[in-house]
């Protein structure tokens, strides 16, 4: 396959001084003067000739050399592989699906077999290979558990206790599943260490319009056998852990907050018309709601995709910048007029567009300083004091997690957030309207997902008002 498909580029190595330059910017609007100063002489420290900055990116250099891609396998270690949270909540995304209309139980399964259809058991040959393995961390890596920490505190020995019962556990289906339910809600779970959010709406798109229209299948000339009903023995042990799963499946369930609506004052079509991203103007307004809800800007993360390159996954646009700052200041001034705020809107967008393309382009910041970070570490380098800086700590604490996943499907997806203190905002743009899903943890008293969901629709209607006033009333929003 990869063979006969035109080839994708190497992902490129960013330049030392453009990612410390764009570091330093990205800092300007989240941490106060003094802390700026003090990163700004630890990067000066850090670049100069022959210093840790060239060493690091020498190394990072003959890596991408050597390697297909140079940071997809520290980041999807690093971003999903060594955490020790669950999937549910902490990793693996929601997409919410149109609601179906089934007239009977019969109609929910046929349904849910046009979009369930396959299942890939394990191979005999691996089930061999896990059987001999005595790594501790690689058996880790095939179980599903509800929070793998408690067998971090067990001994290793009981491995060999634990082990009949570990092909129980093996994670058997695809990355993806459809859950149908039975009055007509429907939705996808998948495993984001696969994929990200945007493949997961191509193929949702490409499976409901099958759906729709689906080829028909001739019946099997021969009979099938009638299905055999499969009976499993649990011991005490098994059942006792699945209790306890299902237990902490409730509290995190219990934890989550989320609030989704339907912007329906405009979309995606109207801001093309206007020139404008709506990506963009979507990032911005999202700046000016979290600064009314808490009174200031947060670091923020946008996922973009890095799928133009070859084994490319994401990297990370900083969606807060100093020209979004001066237009949410702008908006809180009653004494700044309509036509200053909208040139400082259209400045914000500007600058997040510019950090978009940079970002798809391979010239972001964040994967870049990751793989310093982690090279220093794989050659037994002490890690430079960069990345011990206060600035470092605020600007990596993502409290908004965002993300646009587009989807032809009238969908959106969702997922928790990245920090406790945090939320996650995802958007769907369509054409005449915007889907969102926003979350946070119940927790947490300084987070309410209800709360900044109104206060982006509000933002959406100021922005909307700036762009043209065009009837962004309280009356076009849907729950």
């Amino acid at each position: 396959m990869h063979a006969s498909s035109f080839p994708l580029p190497r992902q490129p190595l960013p330049s030392l001084a453009e990612t410390t330059a764009r570091y330093l910017r990205s800092l300007e609007p989240l941490v106060s003067p003094e802390e700026l100063e003090q990163t700004q002489q630890l990067l000066a420290e850090f670049g100069v000739p022959g210093g840790e900055g060239e060493r690091l990116q020498a190394r990072l250099q003959r890596r991408a050399d050597r390697m297909e891609n140079w940071i997809t396998d520290w980041w999807v270690q690093s971003a999903y592989l060594e955490s020790r949270l669950p999937l549910a909540v902490h990793s693996s995304p929601a997409v919410v699906l149109p609601k179906q209309d089934f007239n009977d139980w019969k109609g929910q399964l046929r349904w849910n077999g046009s979009v369930n259809t396959t299942r890939h058991p394990l191979q005999i040959p691996l089930l061999l290979h896990l059987t001999n393995i005595t790594d501790p961390f690689v058996l880790f890596s095939h179980l599903v558990v509800s929070d793998s920490s408690p067998f971090c505190l067990s001994h290793p020995l009981s491995l060999c206790l634990f082990f009949p019962h570990v092909c129980l556990l093996l994670l058997a289906t695809p990355f993806s599943q459809f859950i149908v339910g039975e009055d007509g809600s429907c939705g996808v779970l998948y495993e984001q260490a696969v994929a990200e959010g945007p493949p997961i709406a191509t193929i949702i798109d490409h499976v409901l319009d099958y759906c729709k229209d689906p080829v028909p299948v001739r019946a099997p000339l021969i009979p099938l056998q009638l299905p055999k009903k499969l009976y499993f023995c649990f011991t005490p042990e098994i059942k006792r852990d699945i209790e306890h799963a299902k237990q902490n499946l409730d509290i995190l369930i219990t934890d989550l907050d989320i609030s989704c609506f339907t912007y329906c004052g405009f979309g995606k079509e109207l801001l093309k018309r206007l020139r404008l991203s709506p990506d963009s103007v979507l990032q911005v307004a999202l700046q000016l709601a979290y600064y009314r809800a808490h009174g200031e800007l947060c670091a923020t993360a946008e996922s973009a995709s890095l799928r133009r390159f070859h084994r490319g996954r994401t990297e990370t646009i900083r969606s807060t910048t100093s020209a979004a700052l001066a237009f949410v200041r702008a908006m809180a001034d009653d004494d700044c007029q309509a036509p200053e705020r909208l040139s400082l809107l259209k400045k914000a967008v500007e600058v997040h567009s510019t950090l978009t393309e940079q970002a798809l382009a391979g010239q972001g910041i964040d994967r870049h300083l990751l793989g310093m970070k982690l090279e220093a570490i794989a050659d037994g380098f002490r890690v430079p004091e960069l990345f011990m800086d206060t600035s470092y700590a605020v600007a990596s604490h993502w409290k908004l997690s965002t993300g646009q996943v587009a989807a032809r499907t009238d969908c959106v997806m969702c997922y928790g957030p990245l920090v406790p203190d945090g939320y996650a905002v995802c958007y769907n743009p369509l054409p005449t309207h915007v889907n969102f899903a926003v979350t946070a943890f119940n927790c947490c008293q300084e987070t309410n997902a209800e709360h900044l969901a109104g206060s982006i629709q509000k933002a959406l209607d100021d922005v909307g008002a700036l762009l043209g006033n065009w009837g962004v009333g309280s009356d076009q929003r849907q729950p």
